[in-house]
């Protein structure tokens, strides 16, 4: 016997069957979005663009940097081992410690798609390394290499209360610098070369504590390292402005 095909189309269930078909232009730039580079050097700037499910028959490029357009052109068609793709190199000077650029991207043909990316040119800071008697938030993020000029007790103990609560994970260094203590007929010197921060700090105080005539006869330094200012930092050294001398860098990173 035959099936009823009228009575199966009337009873029976339809099924709608939509495959979603993804498109995409990929943009990948090399070696990076963003590029450093010395001064009065070029930033090179390699783009490729690969169609996904796209039919094109090409890619047009262009290059704005402030609103301003610079650069346009059809990128070139390439083949590899994925297939076919779209490239473009770009290279350009920064006029200034850091640029931004957007590339804008439009598919020629049938299928147009339209895409933007920022690409960035950046000049490296030179290292520089300053001395100055007061620190303030305008040296944030700074290293800071050493403290000199230590030649007063009351400096000492002021490190010793603002300091080395930080010393764990934060600031790391080592102390140089000489008393000397004078008690009854006595006399007693303490040498410190290149002591850990706690002991270099501490040590001196407690001998001077000791002295009814105490002074400094070699003057302290403390001698930094990997140490970046951060704000908490800077309020504890803003109590030893103009006491001493902080040497910074910048840049060269």
């Amino acid at each position: 016997m035959l099936p009823d095909w009228k009575e199966i189309f009337l009873s029976g269930v339809i099924v709608r069957r939509v495959d979603k078909i993804n498109y995409d232009l990929l943009v990948t730039v090399y070696p990076s979005n963003t590029i450093t580079v010395e001064d009065d050097q070029a930033a090179n700037f390699t783009i490729v663009a690969r169609p996904v499910n796209l039919s094109i028959d090409g890619v047009r490029i262009s290059i704005k940097r402030a609103g301003r357009l610079i650069m346009e052109g059809e990128m070139k068609l390439v083949k590899d081992e994925k297939g076919e793709a779209y490239r473009y190199e770009f290279s350009v000077v920064p006029e200034g410690r850091k640029e931004e650029f957007f590339a804008e991207f439009v598919t020629l043909g049938n299928q147009k798609l339209e895409k933007q990316i920022k690409l960035v040119a950046a000049v490296r800071e030179k290292e520089k390394v300053i001395t100055t008697d007061v620190i303030s938030d305008e040296h944030l993020g700074l290293q800071l290499l050493r403290i000199t000029e230590i030649e007063d007790f009351d400096v000492l103990e002021e490190m010793k209360n603002s300091i080395l609560p930080l010393v764990k994970g934060k600031v790391d260094g080592v102390v140089s610098g000489r008393v000397r203590v004078k008690y009854g007929n006595g006399v007693m010197e303490l040498d410190v070369r290149n002591m850990d921060l706690e002991v270099g700090i501490e040590a001196p105080l407690e001998v001077a504590g000791y002295g009814i005539e105490r002074e400094i006869t070699g003057k302290f330094v403390v001698e930094f390292r990997d140490t970046i200012l951060d704000e908490l930092f800077i309020r504890k050294l803003e109590k030893l402005n103009r006491k001493v001398k902080f040497t910074l860098k910048s840049g060269g990173v």
